[in-house]
């Protein structure tokens, strides 16, 4: 800084002399357009270079390989190639000697090295036809010695476009040029809807709306479906927030009143129920009575008064052709869910739907559609239900020792068939089920009831160790009827006779056995003295697979041979007529029946077999009970290892 008005700057004043420099001249120097020209020289026995930028350039493949750099004398006008020392990894030079410096750089030629793999990347310039501007670039990688690129090797075509030709693009300089367009633009968006009790703090419903696809709030006169009972705390627009708004709600003012349907001219009350209306309502408008009992109808109209937080609707039986049946509502168990009296065929046609009934709540009909009321002659005629969709169970968790180990409420038998599998039960760390497979509901629903668990695999297994059987002395084996067949080539298909019209290896429901001994009445209690499955059909429930002989008997309670394709299989089914699969105790053995449904559900495992990641041997030979596992069989060395 000088003077405004000095023209002249004298060197003695500059105190920024550049590191390594000393000025030539002394004294005052002209001041020109605001500057000054101020000659320096290095300083005696400083060392003066410069850096110089190297770029490598692909030869074969028209590309810059790479950049580097290379320090050399201050006054150097050339780079001898011997002093680079950052050529780019796979390459080699093609030229040697000098290369003269242009701009503080030197252009370095270099190719593949012999025998590396050579490609090249090529820049993708994707192109708005419609727009008529680049949409975005990005790249891509092919062999060297490529001209063209196809349309299908490009993954990363931005969102909202789509090509506008496809196939082989010709590659210019190392780009390639894509045309797009945008693809269909969407007008709308579908907005996320939640209701919130913020008083209670709880959530009570979620819906959505759609609204313009650049909208960016929602105004509450387009909410149609606020929850019965609820009113919006704020109404106007509400902010679309990561695709939803919030919606606040507050529970109406409103209190239950009871119904009472009254047949006056039987002098007999039909029925009794509830109407839920405004706080402040002193009447009821018989619009709002949604259940008069059926076969009646109302004998006045309009509003009803209140009294002592009653209503009494007077009706009378309606003038109609339908018909009074009795029904007794169970669940897949039998269990006696209630019923009545119930007037249905109003046309007088002799058919009925399932519909017209009142079922109990929490279920739904396992038959639905329509049925002759000749059928329900008889007072007392069963309707088997399904629960409707889950159920609440509530377990507690102990190990073999008795100590307890968590538990709490669990939902379960989301199909509400009535049936849940252990497996849907969320198990303590560390843990495994003893007891796997089916359970009934019902047997869960009154209190909370013990499940036994185990130590998981690697301290208790599952499975029995071969090393450490679990089963009987195998000095007392027992030995299957030599009339029998034994087992056939593993294989062949085991599968039932696909002649019925249902097979149990096809899919549908399954019974475990849960480690539980099979009984001895009905099909014999040991392999070896087993009945056929002849003359019958496999039917599927919902509870799992069962055969039914013509005769109207099914197998139950033991073993079962099967015959198909010149080979035969054995079965197990449960004292419930159910057949088992899965690990099965019985009489002392220990064996597995197939748990998998590919065709050839539910028979036993004979010879080697891998379970749960491990080896088993289970027996084959004319020595001892067919199907028995055998504990201390080593695996064989061709097993091993799969």
């Amino acid at each position: 800084k000088v003077a405004a008005d000095a023209t002249n700057v004298n060197v003695s004043d500059l105190t920024d002399i550049p590191k390594g420099y000393e000025i030539v001249s002394t004294g005052d120097v002209g001041i020109s357009d605001g500057w000054i020209y101020v000659e320096v020289r290095p300083t005696a026995g400083e060392e003066t270079t410069q850096t110089v930028g190297v770029n490598y350039w692909d030869v074969v493949n028209n590309k810059q390989a790479g950049e580097g750099e290379v320090k050399v004398a201050a006054d150097a006008t050339n780079v001898n190639v011997s002093d680079l020392t950052d050529i780019p990894e796979g390459y080699e030079l093609v030229n040697t000697g000098d290369v003269t410096i242009n701009g503080g750089w030197i252009y370095v030629e270099v190719r593949p090295t012999a025998g590396e793999e050579t490609t090249q990347t090529v820049g993708v310039n994707y192109w708005d036809v419609v727009s008529n501007k680049q949409v975005a670039e990005s790249s891509i990688t092919v062999d060297a010695d490529a001209t063209a690129v196809s349309t299908s090797l490009l993954t990363d075509v931005p969102a909202g476009y789509e090509l506008v030709w496809t196939g082989d693009l010709q590659i210019n300089d190392g780009w390639i040029y894509v045309e797009l367009r945008p693809t269909e633009v969407t007008t709308t968006k579908e907005i996320g809807v939640n209701y919130y009790d913020a008083e209670n703090n709880v959530q009570v419903a979620e819906s959505s709306i759609t609204v313009d696809a650049d909208a960016t709030a929602v105004n509450t006169s387009l909410l149609t479906d606020v929850p019965a009972g609820y009113e919006l705390v704020w109404t106007g627009d509400l902010q679309i927030n990561d695709g939803w708004i919030y919606a606040e709600v507050k529970k109406l003012a409103t209190k239950e009143i009871g119904v009472n349907y009254y047949d006056a001219e039987n002098n007999v009350q039909v029925a009794e129920s509830s109407v839920t209306v405004d706080a402040d309502a002193t009447a009821v408008n018989t619009s709002l009575l949604t259940d008069v009992p059926a076969g009646y109808e109302l004998v006045w109209t309009g509003d009803l008064q209140i009294n002592d937080g009653w209503i009494y609707a007077e009706v009378r039986k309606a003038d109609t052709a339908a018909t009074i049946i009795n029904v007794v509502f169970v669940d897949s168990q039998g269990n006696n869910l209630g019923g009545g009296d119930y007037f249905v065929d109003e046309d007088g046609d002799g058919i009925f739907n399932y519909s017209e009934l009142i079922l109990p709540e929490g279920y739904k009909l396992k038959v639905t559609g329509d049925a002759f009321v000749s059928d329900f002659a008889e007072p007392g005629t069963e309707i088997t239900l399904l629960r409707d969709g889950a159920a609440i169970i509530n377990v507690v968790f102990e190990d073999e020792q008795g100590n307890n180990l968590g538990g709490g409420d669990y939902f379960v038998d989301a199909d509400g068939d009535g049936i849940f599998n252990y497996s849907e039960l969320t198990l303590p760390e560390g843990y495994e089920l003893i007891t796997t497979g089916d359970a009934f509901v019902a047997d869960y629903m009154n209190g909370s009831h013990v499940i036994e668990l185990r130590k998981t695999n690697g301290d208790e297994p599952e499975n029995p160790d071969p090393d450490e059987p679990e089963n009987p002395d195998p000095d007392e084996p027992e030995t299957p009827d030599p009339d029998e067949p034994e087992n056939p080539n593993p294989d062949q298909p085991e599968n039932p006779d696909p002649g019925q019209p249902e097979n149990p290896g096809q899919g549908g429901g399954s019974h475990s056995s849960g480690g539980s001994s099979g009984g001895s009445s009905g099909g014999g209690s040991a392999v070896g003295r087993g009945a056929a499955l002849t003359n019958g059909e496999w039917i599927l429930d919902s509870t799992g697979w069962w055969y039914k002989y013509s005769n109207g008997t099914y197998a139950k309670s033991g073993w079962y041979t099967l015959e198909w394709q010149n080979r035969t299989d054995w079965y197990f089914f449960d004292d419930a007529g159910y057949l088992v699969c899965g690990w099965l105790d019985n009489n002392g053995n220990r064996y597995f029946l197939h748990d998998v449904h590919d065709g050839t559900f539910g028979h036993m495992y004979k010879g080697w077999n891998k379970i749960a990641g491990q080896w088993y041997y289970f027996n084959d030979t004319a020595e001892g009970t067919e199907g028995a596992l055998v504990p201390d069989a080593p695996v064989p060395a061709e097993l091993a290892n799969q």
